[in-house]
């Protein structure tokens, strides 16, 4: 039985307020403007279906729509509804929005998420844990690590050097760590609790994970997927469905899952039975209003990716890489023992194409491939460092060679 999956995580823009916070609707998708109150019930813009629209939210966390505060034992939740609510009373409910978290502290020299918060903690300096150990962090974007405000000609970063530094205005130098908007928030599948790290994979024990503030758990690396990996079904999308924590029902059997907010590209009918090697399968696609344009991700599925190997040490490479699709042929980047190569240009339907590949660096033996990921950005379409990201994660997730296009399109582009 063939099953279609239309899940649609709309376009966000980077909007931040000053707490670091943004609110979601209670279809949970990101409010574009502030949750304010008309007509007595709060409400925000918001994208669905392609369009922009007034939908419900919250004013604070744990509050309705209406302000009235949730039960304590009935959080925030889609509880089985294609919409997030929660109860008031015995009697009485109300629609509701959750909030994210819009930025992730990057270690200085790690330069790997902090899985806590990013405090002195009794140190004259600031710092958290990250699977690595622990290492200095910055509480704010372009701070050092005392709180000193870097230079505006020379913001927090590497400069040749082991870890993030910047000269700062009061003079001297400190070190740093990078302040990024979070554009994924991972929420884990028992506590249902925001990822503090990356939502990795345990080669060992074949499943997905992160640190929360109540402990690890479970959580999904792709909007529709399980704790394992495998594809919930169309009919049965993540959430707790009664349950204290996050599930699906999948073709076999069911998983635990963790839900993923804040995405800003749209998946749609991504099948899960299995195609031929040489088909290509759309994963999502991103909508640039402003530009009239559209970027796509596909995949075309091969056998020449190596299937799961160094996934934590390959996670770390995407996070650090920061080339442009302009970059010149060769060696880009080495972490460790793997590295991404730029292979040369070619051309397909008229387009160039950098074919971009992540490599185990050995002498490669006859029979067995050394790429553990593979994308092709098109060349001079002025690509994000964040979509060449996002192609390499899906590439190492989906063990097949990601496709990024760009569509100009004349009037408003449709998803």
């Amino acid at each position: 039985m063939e099953y279609q999956l239309a899940v649609v995580f709309l376009l966000i823009a980077q909007l931040q307020s000053a707490s670091g916070m943004s609110s979601l609707t209670y279809h949970g998708t990101v409010c574009l403007d502030d949750c304010q109150l008309n007509y007595g019930k709060y409400t925000c813009q918001s994208f669905t279906g392609g369009h922009e629209m007034s939908m419900y939210c919250s004013p604070q966390d744990g509050q309705d729509y209406l302000g009235r505060k949730c039960k304590e034992d009935h959080r925030c939740d889609k509880h089985g509804e294609q919409y997030y609510w929660c109860y008031i009373d015995s009697l009485k409910w109300g629609y509701c929005g959750l909030f994210i978290n819009d930025q992730v502290h990057l270690a200085s020299q790690y330069l790997v998420p902090c899985q806590d918060s990013c405090e002195k903690r009794e140190k004259a300096y600031f710092w958290c844990k990250t699977r690595k150990g622990w290492d200095y962090c910055s509480p704010i974007k372009n701070v050092d690590i005392y709180g000193n405000k870097c230079k505006p000609d020379h913001p927090c970063g590497r400069y040749g050097q082991k870890y993030d530094w910047c000269n700062l205005e009061k003079g001297g130098w400190g070190k740093c760590g990078q302040v990024e908007v979070r554009e994924l928030v991972y929420r884990s599948s028992y506590y249902n609790a925001k990822c503090q790290d990356e939502c990795r994979r345990s080669d060992k024990k074949g499943y997905f994970w992160c640190n929360t503030l109540k402990g690890w758990d479970y959580c999904s690396p792709l909007p529709f997927v399980t704790f394992r990996n495998e594809t919930c079904r169309a009919d049965h999308t993540c959430g707790s469905h009664g349950y204290k924590y996050n599930w699906c029902y999948t073709q076999e059997s069911w998983g635990y899952c963790g839900i993923i907010q804040g995405d800003e590209c749209a998946y749609q009918s991504l099948k899960t039975r299995k195609r031929a090697i040489s088909d290509q399968e759309l994963i999502c696609q991103i909508e640039d209003k402003g530009n009239r344009r559209q970027t796509i991700f596909t995949v075309e599925h091969t056998e020449k990716i190596v299937d799961g190997a160094y996934f934590e040490e390959a996670t770390d490479v995407i996070a650090q890489c920061d080339f442009y699709s302009r970059a010149t042929p060769g060696t880009l980047m080495t972490l460790n023992d793997l590295r991404i190569d730029l292979q040369g240009v070619f051309v397909r339907d008229r387009v160039q194409y950098n074919n971009f590949q992540m490599q185990i660096s050995r002498p490669r033996v006859p029979g067995r491939s050394t790429t553990v990921a593979q994308v092709h950005i098109p060349v001079g379409a002025n690509i994000p460092i964040r979509y060449i990201r996002r192609a390499f994660m899906e590439s190492l997730l989906r063990r097949g060679r990601v496709w990024v296009t760009v569509r100009v399109c004349q009037q408003v582009c449709r998803i």
